[in-house]
């Protein structure tokens, strides 16, 4: 036994040291103060009485406190109490973690830390107390927090500062199952989320394809940094200079175990991660590993690999049967096709060439206009080619392969106007889809208006490219952004051009500028290409 005395929180003496095991109930955004940075932690050992704790630290614990989520248990030593309100059951405490000389630290026991198998807390020093009473109290503490959670949620729910952080060791829902519920496996008891469904400020576990890894020196050691692919959403990204349908998202560790663990791992392997947290850096989902989270390497025939391919696959044929059925629809709309019985008659072999070298409504049709017509076109190959700078601008001429989305009423977002953020449209919380009913999903203001943000895949006969629609999509569409929802006049005429640009005969000039990926490495995998000075006249 250390010898370590342990108070209730509501046994506390002001303008004293004390030592307190916890709960996390909500963690702050983390502010600069001077040279330090400052995180209040509010926390509680049962269901009614308050600790709030001011913590000032340097950028070397920064993963310490952004691992830190709601059921969390923190043993915090040397912490001095500055106030105390009995009679509203608060107190007020602060330490600071340079302050070697008083010795304040935290100790980390998250949710997903199974004492009984002899998993080992974090801390924000290397040598810290863990003896059996430590042991039996954080055990305890476990089997009351299920009859405190739903306390702590309503009041989070009734409080100014929100259920920003309330989050459990229960990962969401997930896509990578055919009935849209969470993949579970009974072995280690893991709900797996998909790429797409990840979000802020929760810590998850997924099954990803890992397509890079790198590893980089830095001011906080070695970082390891790797891709993460699962085939759910519908970013459309170059895999090995193919186009491939699918939402991705780095994952960075700084801890030495997992980094080894990453240098083993073979490329294009599978792996299952548990414990991730999901954060924002510089406007962007990221994922961040820490010294509890968990990264196995999964054989290509696991089942939950498996289903993620099945998955893929059905998403794929999908998108193609989408496709198919257009030029389907067209081919039963011409009168040529059918005999005076009423059936559709079969073409020769010379029928259906001549059809497809000359469609006399749309082969000559001008469906765009560019600000640039004196500029000659150049290829899609040329546009890909690694010897372009960036960035660039181009122009091209180019038939429309595919949209993303593929539903049009989600080409339009939602859009922060405090703090940019662009979310999807749909909310099943919001059944009436009324503007001033929805706030921003990231930072919760109410000044939100719309946006138009989408993708066109554009083919010629060098290659495909997909061209973003945001800055210019307004002007492209000739249309002011609006509920495509609501307005059923907008969406019937933005899919009616767009069932015009699919004509199989139909080209058209567009202009594209390519860049970096804002907060990404200036590789050739992280070159965006974006629309612009183009206007649709159909």
């Amino acid at each position: 036994m250390s010898g370590v005395i342990y108070r209730k929180i509501n046994n506390l003496a002001g303008f004293s040291l004390c030592n307190i095991f916890v709960y996390v109930i909500y963690v702050s955004s983390i502010k600069q103060k001077g040279n330090k940075n400052l995180v209040t932690i509010i926390s509680s050992d049962n269901d009614k009485d308050i600790i709030k704790v001011n913590v000032f630290f340097s950028d070397k614990d920064r993963p310490f406190f952004e691992s830190l989520t709601f059921g969390t248990i923190i043993k915090i030593q040397k912490l001095k109490i500055t106030k105390i309100e009995k009679d509203i059951n608060s107190s007020v405490g602060k330490g600071d973690l340079d302050d070697h000389v008083r010795g304040f630290n935290i100790v980390s026991i998250p949710p997903e830390c199974d004492i009984k198998r002899g998993d080992s807390p974090s801390s924000t020093i290397q040598q810290f107390t863990w003896d059996d009473g430590e042991k039996k109290i954080c055990m305890e503490m476990k089997k009351k927090w299920p009859s405190y959670s739903p306390v702590w949620v309503q009041h989070l729910k009734s409080t100014s500062y929100g259920i920003r952080n309330y989050t459990t060791f229960q990962p969401q829902q997930t896509n990578n199952t055919s009935g849209g519920g969470g993949t579970t496996t009974s072995k280690n008891k893991y709900t797996f989320t998909s790429v797409e469904n990840l979000k802020a400020n929760t810590f998850v576990s997924l099954v990803a394809k890992v397509l890079e890894k790198t590893f980089i020196m830095g001011n906080g050691g070695k970082r390891a940094t790797i891709k993460l692919w699962d085939g759910t959403g519908q970013d459309v990204i170059w895999v090995k200079d193919q186009p491939t349908l699918g939402n991705t998202i780095f994952a960075n560790t700084w801890e030495q175990n997992l980094i080894n663990d990453i240098d083993a791992l073979e490329q294009d392997a599978w792996v299952s991660i548990s414990g991730a947290k999901v954060t924002i850096y510089k406007d962007i989902l990221e994922i961040k590993l820490f010294k509890n989270s968990k990264i196995s390497a999964l054989d290509d025939n696991d089942p939950l690999v498996q289903t993620i391919l099945k998955n893929y696959r059905i998403k794929c044929d999908i998108d193609a049967n989408d496709y198919d059925k257009i030029d389907e629809d067209e081919d039963d709309e011409g009168d040529d096709n059918v005999d005076g019985e009423g059936k559709k008659r079969k073409k020769t072999d010379g029928e259906d060439q001549e059809d497809e070298e000359y469609d006399p409504i749309y082969r000559d049709i001008k469906a765009t206009e560019t600000h640039y017509p004196h500029i000659a076109t150049t290829t899609i190959a040329d546009v890909l080619s690694k010897n372009q700078k960036v960035p660039n601008k181009f122009k091209l001429n180019v038939s429309l392969s595919q949209h993303i989305p593929l539903n049009v009423q989600d080409f339009s977002r939602i859009h922060c106007r405090v703090c940019q953020h662009a979310a999807d449209y749909y909310d099943s919380s919001n059944t009436n889809r009324d503007q001033e009913l929805i706030s921003c999903s990231a930072c919760g203001s109410s000044q939100t208006d719309y946006i138009f943000l989408f993708k066109l895949i554009l083919k010629d006969s060098t290659g495909e490219i997909p061209i973003i629609f945001a800055n210019h999509a307004n002007y492209f569409l000739n249309m002011i952004p609006c509920s495509l929802y609501n307005n059923r006049d907008r969406l019937s005429s933005i899919e009616s051009k767009l069932k015009i640009l699919k004509k199989p005969n139909l080209t058209f000039d567009i202009c594209i500028m390519s860049y970096y990926e804002s907060g990404k490495e200036r590789v050739p995998e992280n070159v965006k290409y974006q629309a612009f000075d183009t206007k649709l006249t159909i």
